[in-house]
């Protein structure tokens, strides 16, 4: 893997909390001088050392990682409310979603839902890894697929 994209891969799904006044910043000098090491089971060893400290505690910010199930073997919320910001039109019909939170959904199924930037929903999990974007007042959705 290449060592930027692992870097940025550590640094976004990992939030230090440190109960000392090490700051995030610390954390990522740290990584980045791990990085910076040719060799690879000395650059391994620097990343373990960094992520056993007993002054540091890993923590997974799970609700970044929804949507992404199959590239994480991590646990994520059943369900999850959020706002959408965006909403575009398909050549096909499909609408693909931005959402508060900077994610943004593409919609598989050929259903015709409409919905309004600024409107409240929520993407649920579905058998099979799949997903759902529906309103809460509304008893209809449909079927959706994370890109980024």
């Amino acid at each position: 893997m290449n060592r930027q994209l692992s870097l940025k891969l550590i640094s976004t799904v990992l939030v230090v909390a440190l109960p000392y006044t090490a700051t995030a910043t610390t954390l990522q000098q740290q990584l980045t001088k791990c990085a910076s090491i040719s060799k690879d089971k000395p650059r391994l060893k620097c990343f373990d050392q960094i992520s056993l400290k007993p002054s540091q505690q890993l923590v997974v910010d799970k609700q970044e990682l929804f949507g992404f199930e199959s590239k994480q073997t991590l646990l994520t919320p059943e369900k999850v409310l959020v706002e959408v910001v965006n909403i575009n039109k398909g050549p096909r019909g499909k609408s693909t979603f931005t959402l508060a939170n900077g994610q943004v959904w593409k919609q598989t199924d050929s259903i015709g839902y409409r919905l309004k930037p600024e409107k409240q929903v929520f993407i649920k999990k579905g058998a099979l890894g799949s997903f759902f974007l529906g309103q809460v007042d509304r008893n209809k959705k449909i079927r959706i697929k994370r890109i980024k």
